[in-house]
């Protein structure tokens, strides 16, 4: 089972469809408990399938504020998020920078 692919396939869904699809499915092919399955994810990945998860969606949100082409409340629904301001919270808490300070930042380099 390629987890990493499944998770990654499409970083526009939020988290809770993620985890009642995804990883319910991830599970069974994997014949394993949805419990039993999260564990030992945490075990060979260091970090919980949503952890995992969010972390995808705001590189995602990095390398498309980068490009240049979207606005952020653009890339906000396009990572998953219903309200720009769960993104931009969110950005924030990863990056230690909102996503305008973070464009400005690296687009200037």
């Amino acid at each position: 089972i390629d987890v990493h692919n499944a998770i990654m396939s499409d970083l526009s869904m939020p988290m809770p469809t993620i985890a009642n699809a995804t990883i319910l499915k991830l599970a069974d092919r994997a014949n394993m408990s949805p419990s039993k399955f999260r564990k030992l994810f945490i075990e060979i990945f260091g970090t919980s399938i949503y952890q995992y998860h969010l972390r995808a969606r705001m590189e995602l949100a990095k390398r498309l504020l980068l490009s240049n082409q979207l606005t952020i409340v653009q890339i906000a629904y396009k990572v998953g998020f219903n309200r720009s301001q769960s993104f931009a919270k969110a950005f924030l808490a990863h990056t230690g920078q909102t996503a305008s300070q973070y464009k400005k930042d690296n687009l200037t380099l």
